[in-house]
């Protein structure tokens, strides 16, 4: 399945949302009404993605052997989220882009999951411009 790789969250105070592997992506902790959400709330997902395979077969067969390095920048009260992967032979740059989310906290944090699915070197990368941390940060895994 699509959804057996890993999975972001970046989560603040009265905020949260889960991307997964397969450019798909979920709000909560009141966040439902903008990002959408599951279970008792399943309004469909509103952030944008680009990028897609055409064939999810083959790309989530090349998944279980990818190098994968997955950005997210924030702009205001707007998370992008760049995963570029290369699996299986083949190329893939999925970009996700939220709607503008009201209220959303100043601090948010971040931690990677999975399911089904051996996350092994891990690295995660602060990006800073003249000494002074910016919004956004890298995470690597191979």
């Amino acid at each position: 399945a699509n959804w057996n790789n890993f999975a972001v969250e970046v989560f603040g105070d009265g905020f949260g949302i889960t991307a997964r592997a397969d450019a798909f992506a979920v709000g909560y902790n009141g966040a439902e009404a903008v990002l959408g959400g599951w279970g008792d709330n399943p309004i469909p997902a509103a952030t944008v993605w680009t990028g897609q395979p055409e064939d999810w077969a083959v790309w989530a067969a090349g998944m279980a052997d990818a190098d994968v390095t997955v950005n997210v920048k924030r702009s205001g009260n707007v998370l992008t989220l760049t995963y570029n992967i290369t699996a299986g032979g083949q190329t893939y740059t999925f970009v996700g882009t939220t709607p503008e989310v009201p209220d959303m906290p100043d601090a948010l944090s971040i931690h990677l999951t999975g399911e089904k699915v051996n996350l092994s070197n891990v690295k995660f990368v602060m990006n800073y411009v003249k000494k002074k941390l910016i919004t956004g940060f890298s995470m690597i895994y191979k």
